[in-house]
């Protein structure tokens, strides 16, 4: 076995005693054996070996240890979403923001979530029959985390990924989308079969995301569906729309409501409490603050803390991204994410899917029978429900309150708003409606960074405040990165299969931070 991979094994499986349960002792030598394949007997709740395979690989879908997630999540996506950003001398002025974060900061997602996902995967793979119940929740695990690196790199190492070993070919976005939805629907397949047979919960104890509740893994399966589908309207529209019409007319569906939205437990280590309020790394971004400012949104005291600048009492305002003005001790003194130590993750919110679906039906996709109206109604209902904030029928009603200027509370960064769009639903103008629904969409996804960039390079909405100041390497980038760079170790690790020729049929451009992903194009 690949040694740079074989040590995650180790660390995550002893990671899991905890987990196991003493249950998981009695029968370890039978479990552990040398030389056989986990039976078909064995894939229930006391198997010590698969939980933790499984355990490691729910953890990194998004990463619940706090460096981890600062690195992958909260310094690229929350900062590119524009949900946080920092004080640009932080890290002596190298990060993603002004599109110059170091090498080390580059190849982390890479290193850290590729490597660790990919031994408990291949283990699963090893171990079970490819028709198992087993091996289809493990892949809905891996599309969960493999398309986050995909849509941060704009290619990776999917589909010829056979062996220990993940140093060969990479895929272009478009072989990986396919193969990821393929990989969802056969998955989708198995485990309905399963489902209209035993209601039996899978290892439980492993996972602490659904209790191996398979009722709720094919609802989050469909729905991921759903967003990877929605990815492609616009370069391959009718496969898109294929596959999101099954998703959405699967006899399981997708998740509905906010009971169903996987959650991901972080007690006492709450990567939000972790980065704002413990580090002091984050502050709001000027963006979404301004927006809610704007809407009057009732959920903005729930979303972020005021800001403490002397005379300024009660006021939000976020920090805009790109300023070469702060310090981290000025900074720190701008609206922070509110959080409290015990907060849980969603990976995925019932509002998202709600406003996936509402844009569907905006291209007159079959999405269950509901008009684009009322699923953008549902998807703002169910936010509203989410975070326990009232007057959801008032702002849904509201056509004049629009995102508002940035008022800088040190005078030194305010700009003019960028949009004039309202809340209130109006038919006639399909863009305009695209505008409403991914502006509200992105309100309501908070704080998943990553699906906000992601969502903005696909559709240009919401519209964001340009850099404060423009970095001069990158005079076209005038508000995020269209993606980041490989990871440049890849280019002595793997040189077969990342070179200059490679890097042009990959990307269909240079490997920097302004090549356009096949889905944005």
């Amino acid at each position: 076995m690949n040694k740079r991979l074989f040590k995650y094994i180790l660390s995550g499986a002893f990671g899991t005693l905890l987990l196991a349960g003493s249950s998981c002792t009695a029968n370890f030598e039978e479990i552990n054996r040398p030389g056989e394949n986990i039976t078909d007997e064995e894939y229930g709740r006391d198997n010590f070996k698969l939980q933790s395979y499984f355990s490691q690989m729910i953890e990194n879908v998004l990463s619940p240890q706090e460096n981890s997630f600062q690195m992958n999540e909260n310094l690229i996506g929350d900062v590119y979403g524009r949900y946080m950003t920092t004080a640009n001398d932080a890290w002596n002025g190298s990060n993603f923001s002004v599109y110059n974060a170091q090498n080390s900061w580059i190849k982390y997602p890479f290193n850290d979530v590729m490597q660790k996902f990919t031994t408990p995967w291949y283990a699963v793979k090893e171990s079970t029959d490819e028709n198992s119940t087993v091996w289809a929740w493990a892949k809905i695990l891996r599309v969960a985390a493999m398309h986050r690196l995909i849509d941060m790199y704009g290619a990776l190492p999917y589909t010829q990924v056979t062996s220990e070993s993940i140093t060969v070919p990479y895929d272009d976005m478009k072989t990986a989308y396919h193969a990821m939805l393929d990989d969802l629907t056969s998955a989708i397949e198995t485990l309905t079969v399963y489902l209209s047979s035993s209601s039996d919960a899978l290892m439980p104890d492993a996972d602490v995301v659904y209790k191996g509740d398979m009722n709720k893994w094919v609802k989050f399966a469909n729905s991921l569906k759903l967003r990877l589908a929605m990815r492609l309207r616009g370069v391959e529209p009718e496969y898109a729309q294929q596959m999101a019409e099954e998703a959405v007319g699967h006899s399981i569906g997708v998740i509905t409501s906010n009971a169903d939205a996987p959650r991901y437990p972080y007690p006492g280590n709450s990567p939000i409490w972790k980065m704002c309020t413990s580090w002091g790394d984050a502050r709001a971004a000027a963006d979404i603050v301004s927006y809610m400012v704007g809407y009057q949104d009732p959920r903005l005291s729930l979303y972020f803390n005021s800001v403490t600048f002397s005379g300024f009492d009660g006021t939000y305002a976020g920090l805009r991204s790109g300023s070469t003005l702060t310090s981290k001790a000025w900074a720190d003194q701008y609206s922070c994410p509110a959080g409290e130590m015990d907060d849980d993750y969603l990976w995925m919110t019932a509002a998202e899917v709600a406003f996936l679906k509402a844009e569907g039906a905006l291209y007159n996709w079959n999405m269950g029978g509901s008009t684009a109206e009322a699923l953008y109604e549902e998807g703002i209902t169910l936010s509203f429900d989410q975070w326990g904030a009232s007057g959801a029928s008032a702002y849904m009603e509201n056509s004049t309150n629009t995102p508002a200027d940035y008022s800088d509370p040190s005078g030194k960064l305010s700009t003019s708003a960028v949009s004039t769009i309202t809340v209130k639903w109006e038919n006639g103008d399909t863009e305009k409606s695209l505008e409403r629904i991914i502006t509200q969409k992105w309100i309501a996804m908070y704080p998943l960074g990553q699906e906000a960039w992601s969502e903005y390079r696909r559709t240009g909405y919401p519209r964001f405040f340009s850099l404060a100041e423009q970095p001069v390497s990158y005079p076209t980038l005038t508000t995020v990165a269209a993606r980041i760079p490989f990871n440049p170790d890849e280019y002595t690790n793997n040189p077969n299969n990342i070179n200059s020729s490679t890097v042009q049929q990959l990307l269909g451009g240079k490997d920097d931070y302004s090549t356009k992903l096949y889905w944005a194009k």
